[in-house]
C-alpha cells in the first residue's frame, strides 16, 4: 500500500466535505456527551443510572443490526447519512426540556436508533470516495476530525458551558451541528454502484432479512483473519467500555475531583490525535502484527492508572492510552474497508457495530454494578490484566497469530 500524503488526498473535494461534516457534528457530540454524563451523575450520584443511559444508547445497535446493514447495502449511503442527520435535529433539541430520567432514556434510545443506520453507512461510504491507497490516510484524517472537536474541545468545554450557559445552549448547539453536517454531506458527489441491481420492494421480508444478515456473518466466519481481528477488537471494546463507564466515578471517588474527568477525556483525545498523525506511516499488513502487543501495553497503562492519584500523571497515561486505541482502531477500520466487498460492506460494519454494542452493554452493566457495590479499582485491574493475557495467548502459538488475507 502506497503512503499517500494528506495534502494530496485533501484535494479530493468529496473527502474534504466528508471531513468537514464529521468535524462540526463531533464538536456538538463532544459537548453533548460530557454535559449529559455530568448532568446525569450530578442528579443521581449513581453508577447504575449512568450505565442505564449508556445501555439505552447501545441497545439499538444490537436490535437493529440485521436490518441496518441490509439497508446500507441496498440504498444510497449518502442519502442515509443526510436523513439520519436531519432526524436527529429535533430529538437532540428536546433533551434540555426533559423533566425525568425516563424521558432522557427514551430520547437517547431514539437518537441511537437513527445512529445505528448512520454508522455503518459512514464507514461503508468512504471506500467509494477515496482509492484503496488513500484509505489509511483518509481514516486517520477522519479520526482527527472526530478527536479534535469531540475530545479536545467538547470534553474540555462541555462542563464549563453547561455550568455557564445551561443545558439548553449545549443541546441546541448539538442539534444545529447535525444540520451543518447534512449540508456538507449533500455536497458530496459519489457514484454508488452497490445499488444497481437491488430491488427494494421486498426488503422487509423476514426470510430475506435473515438471509442477507447471514451472508455477512458467513463472510466473516469464512475468513480467519477477519474473524480473528473482529473478535480481538470486540473484546478490547468490552474492556474499554467498562473503563469508560466508571471513569467519572473514579474521578469523583478516587481522584476526588469532578474536573479531572474532563481532563482525562481531553487527554485521551490528545493521544488519539497523535495516533492518527503517526498511523498514516504504517504499512497496513505489518501493522496487524503489532495490534496484540500494542493492546498489552494498553493493559499496563490501565493498571498504572488505577494505582495513580495524581491528575497530571493520569492525564499522561490517558494520552498514551488514546494513542494506542486510536491507532489500532484506524488500522482495524482500514483493514475491514480494504478486504470486504462493496456489496457486503454495510452488513459487515453493522455486524461489527452490533458486537461493539452487545458486549460493551454487558461491560457497562457489570462496571456500574461493581462500582456501586464494590471497589471501582477492581475494574481497572481486570481490564489491564486481561489485555496482557491477550498478548500471552496470541503469542504462545504461531497458529493463533493473525494471518494476512491476500
Amino acid at each position: 500500500m502506497k503512503n499517500v500524503k494528506w495534502l494530496v488526498i485533501l484535494k479530493n473535494k468529496n473527502l474534504t466535505n466528508y471531513i468537514l461534516s464529521k468535524f462540526i457534528s463531533e464538536l456538538g457530540n463532544g459537548l453533548h456527551g460530557t454535559a449529559i454524563m455530568l448532568f446525569i451523575y450530578s442528579l443521581s450520584k449513581s453508577g447504575i443510572v449512568v450505565s442505564k443511559v449508556l445501555i439505552a444508547y447501545s441497545l439499538p445497535f444490537i436490535i437493529l443490526s440485521p436490518f441496518t446493514g441490509i439497508v446500507v447495502d441496498r440504498f444510497k449511503r449518502k442519502k442515509i447519512l443526510i436523513v439520519s442527520d436531519l432526524l436527529r435535529v429535533p430529538l437532540v433539541a428536546l433533551i434540555p426540556y426533559c423533566t425525568s430520567m425516563y424521558q432522557i432514556l427514551i430520547l437517547t434510545f431514539l437518537i441511537s436508533c437513527i445512529s445505528s443506520f448512520y454508522r455503518p453507512a459512514e464507514s461503508a461510504l468512504l471506500p467509494n470516495i477515496v482509492s484503496k491507497d488513500e484509505l489509511l490516510n483518509a481514516n486517520s484524517l477522519l479520526t482527527l476530525a472526530r478527536s479534535i472537536p469531540n475530545f479536545i474541545i467538547g470534553a474540555s468545554l462541555g462542563g464549563i458551558i453547561l455550568s455557564t450557559f445551561g443545558s439548553l445552549a449545549v443541546f441546541l448547539f448539538d442539534a444545529f451541528t447535525y444540520l451543518v453536517s447534512a449540508f456538507f454531506i449533500l455536497r458530496i458527489k459519489v457514484n454508488e454502484t452497490h445499488t444497481r441491481e437491488v430491488q427494494h420492494n421486498n426488503i422487509l421480508q423476514i426470510n430475506l432479512l435473515l438471509q442477507n444478515f447471514k451472508e455477512g456473518l458467513k463472510y466473516i466466519g469464512d475468513n480467519y483473519s477477519l474473524k480473528t481481528i473482529i473478535s480481538l477488537m470486540t473484546f478490547i471494546a468490552f474492556l474499554n467500555s467498562g473503563l469508560n463507564t466508571v471513569l467519572v466515578i473514579f474521578s469523583e471517588r478516587i481522584i476526588k475531583s469532578s474536573v479531572s474527568y474532563g481532563f482525562f477525556i481531553a487527554s485521551n483525545g490528545i493521544g488519539g490525535i497523535l495516533g492518527a498523525f503517526l498511523v498514516k506511516n504504517f504499512k497496513i499488513k505489518n501493522s496487524l502484527h503489532i495490534m496484540v502487543p500494542a493492546f498489552a501495553m494498553g493493559g499496563v497503562i490501565d493498571v498504572l492508572f488505577s494505582i495513580n492519584r495524581n491528575i497530571v500523571i493520569g492525564m499522561v497515561l490517558y494520552v498514551l492510552s488514546g494513542f494506542i486505541n486510536t491507532a489500532m482502531s484506524i488500522v482495524f477500520i482500514t483493514f475491514i474497508q480494504n478486504y470486504t466487498k462493496d456489496q457486503l460492506r454495510g452488513r459487515i460494519f453493522s455486524v461489527i457495530n452490533a458486537l461493539y454494542s452487545f458486549f460493551p452493554i454487558i461491560a457497562m452493566g457489570l462496571a456500574g454494578y461493581i462500582a456501586e457495590v464494590s471497589n471501582v479499582l477492581f475494574i481497572y485491574y481486570f481490564a489491564g490484566f486481561s489485555k496482557i493475557f491477550i498478548y500471552i495467548y496470541f503469542n504462545k502459538s504461531k497458529k493463533r497469530r493473525i494471518k494476512i488475507m491476500e
